[in-house]
């Protein structure tokens, strides 16, 4: 044997992982369908950190929780919020 190549014998098709796969291909077109301003490989890493960051209910945690082992900081957390009384300025305070 020259190869150090393993030969191992599977069936071409197996309908429970299908279903579960094209389940996320559909869930990833659909969000990549929304960003119509860009192209869809510009949109695909903000696609993927949106769907690995969303909670899900039945694993009681995000995919990148399990992954990681905490939960993960999007981009928006980094930014500090603006006081209230700057939120609430308007247009007719800034006339004289």
């Amino acid at each position: 044997m020259f190869t150090a190549f393993k030969r191992s014998r599977t069936t071409s098709y197996y309908p429970c992982s299908y279903g579960m796969i094209e389940c996320v291909h559909r869930k990833l077109k659909s969000s990549l369908v929304c960003h119509t301003d860009s192209s869809w490989l510009l949109a695909l890493p903000v696609v993927l950190l949106g769907i690995r960051s969303v909670f899900k209910k039945d694993l009681q945690s995000s995919s990148a929780e399990l992954v990681y082992g905490e939960p993960l900081r999007l981009p928006g957390e980094f930014i500090s919020p603006l006081p209230a009384e700057r939120q609430s300025i308007s247009a007719s305070g800034l006339v004289d």
